[in-house]
């Protein structure tokens, strides 16, 4: 890990790395509801933050679970770091015997639902709804992954307000600040819903 935070803290070309290009979009919970989403496969991802709000680059624990059992079947080690073309994204194995104790370490967390479903032009929605206490019921994203931003997309009818680029409604804001995230998100549907 600390070979990776040299890499970002003093490689001032980014360009070389793999990126992250992604936009996102708002999912009004009443809409989702109209959406089945049955036969579409699906994981419990719980991710937790080793780097502290604010800072760049993020260090990321994931875990891919079994929705039904919880069973961890992979872990993955993230380092991201924000570029003028997206993000560019480092992803490292975790062994399963350390998982545990990396997860432990996060200063914050969150866990959510995520769906994947094929879109237009060989795209994949993931449908993340958002679990937990102040989230459970408040905050669902979409995201669609391009080979740059100005890839074509047909945008669903069921998509609510893009959000691409709002750092207070990315997965690590949320993590760390989920209360103002959810107002945050019910602020935006709201505005979207009035000006139908």
């Amino acid at each position: 890990m600390q070979k990776t935070f040299f890499l970002f803290e003093t490689h001032m070309n980014l360009s070389s790395l793999p990126h992250e290009r992604e936009r996102r979009w708002l999912i009004d919970p009443k809409s989702l509801a109209l959406t089945n989403l049955d036969g579409h496969p699906f994981s419990l991802i719980t991710q937790g933050y080793l780097s502290a709000a604010g800072t760049v680059p993020v260090f990321r624990i994931r875990f891919y679970q079994d929705p039904l059992t919880q069973t961890l079947t992979e872990a993955v080690q993230t380092v991201k770091a924000p570029t003028g073309d997206g993000m560019a994204e480092v992803e490292f194995p975790i062994p399963e015997d350390a998982a545990p104790q990396l997860m432990a370490m996060a200063t914050a967390k969150l866990t959510k639902v995520r769906y994947c479903i094929q879109h237009s032009n060989g795209q994949v929605i993931e449908l993340d709804l958002f679990k937990g206490d102040v989230l459970e019921q408040r905050l669902i994203i979409a995201e669609i992954e391009l080979p740059s931003f100005d890839a074509p997309v047909t945008v669903p009818p069921w998509f609510g307000p893009e959000i691409t680029g709002i750092r207070a409604l990315s997965n690590v804001e949320i993590a760390y600040n989920p209360r103002a995230a959810a107002h945050l998100a019910e602020e935006i549907l709201e505005n979207a819903r009035n000006h139908f």
